[in-house]
């Protein structure tokens, strides 16, 4: 649309279906060498079900690799000797042998249908964020391709990651250094998933069929249930971008200016019209089936209260004006008092010290 508005092309885009799961195989090392460290380093409580659902193991395979193994579905398998002990086992190494070779294969057959031709050919990926463990696995299967990701923005503090070379993060990133306003656009991130999801399943793995690489989809209707819910603002995104497009392409404002503008809107966002929204935002957090990592569990997680208090002062605890809005509708006047307040409070905060 960018291009189209400014009489440009120089850019072809393909779409590109693909997941962490769906590049895991094609990442990993033989069996003897492969340490897991990609799933570990984010999920270090995991399951032996969830890491194996992880792996594409059928739910047959994975009891009958927990009953030969004597290690519970329900048990924590970072510890290294676990870990050994799976690779000891014959059902588990021939599956894990069997689905690296045909998925790097197939992989490497989709990415030619994408345009990436040979092994030295160079991708520059768009993702939403937030470490780009996608371009990571990648560039892991096929070390001498020229891999740039461009992200909406990248949080290296948040999670261990292994690399930041060649990842650009436009709205916010913190490599090498905090960018401005990288409190505000960091805030509340992962409701951009939620607004910008797919209106399709996530890619699980790769199969080749008549010489033809292709992605294989989760197709539990819940994932189109969250696009659902989202499908509207997309489409009113999209409409509001084009017009300011028109705007931009006639317009004498700076990009210092516009990125000003853009922050004071964030910010006016998330004190007074997100929290008037939290009922409909955690209705949708519940719906959220998750892909990778923690995909089965009995219960939903939690971060440390503590540490959450004091994240949440930098807003002055906005976190729980968000919680406690719709709880009783006679507090509702109150609390858009306070959010009004916040937002006031913050965007005299920028004019005097120029960030937050």
């Amino acid at each position: 649309l960018y291009q189209k508005k400014m009489n440009l092309k120089l850019i072809n885009s393909h779409y590109f279906y693909v997941s962490r799961r769906s590049t895991l195989y094609p990442s990993f090392k033989n069996i003897e060498d492969e340490d897991f460290e990609v799933i570990f380093r984010q999920f270090p409580e995991i399951t032996l079900e969830n890491f194996l659902i992880n792996l594409n193991f059928s739910d047959n395979d994975i009891n009958n690799i927990s009953k030969q193994t004597e290690i519970k579905q329900t048990d924590k398998v970072s510890d290294k000797s676990i870990i050994n002990k799976l690779k000891q086992n014959k059902l588990f190494k021939d599956v894990y042998d069997l689905n690296c070779k045909e998925e790097k294969y197939s992989f490497r057959e989709y990415l030619k249908s994408v345009g990436v031709e040979n092994d030295n050919s160079t991708i520059n990926m768009v993702d939403i964020g937030w470490k780009g463990t996608i371009q990571d696995n990648i560039q892991k299967a096929f070390p001498s391709l020229n891999i740039k990701g461009y992200y909406m923005g990248l949080n290296f503090q948040r999670y261990s990651t292994t690399n930041s070379m060649n990842k650009t993060g436009i709205l916010f990133t913190d490599d090498p250094q905090k960018t401005k306003f990288f409190n505000l656009f960091n805030y509340k991130y992962l409701f951009y998933e939620r607004i910008f999801v797919a209106d399709h399943g996530p890619t699980v793995r790769y199969e080749t069929m008549n010489g033809v690489g292709l992605p294989i989809l989760d197709t539990d209707e819940n994932h189109i249930e969250i696009y659902r819910f989202s499908e509207e603002f997309q489409i009113t995104f999209f409409n509001t971008f084009e017009k300011i497009l028109d705007l931009f392409n006639e317009s004498l404002v700076t990009p210092d200016e516009l990125f000003n503008e853009i922050a004071n809107l964030s910010l006016k966002k998330h004190c007074i019209y997100l929290p008037r929204l939290s009922v409909s935002i955690k209705k949708l957090d519940r719906a959220a089936k998750e892909n990778f990592g923690i995909i089965k569990s009995t219960k939903r997680n939690s971060d440390n209260k503590v540490r959450n208090f004091w994240k949440n002062r930098n807003f002055l605890f906005l976190d729980y004006i968000y919680k406690a809005y719709g709880k009783n509708r006679l507090l509702n006047p109150i609390l858009d008092i306070y959010g009004y307040f916040v937002y006031l409070i913050k965007t005299l905060q920028i004019k005097i010290v120029g960030d937050i």
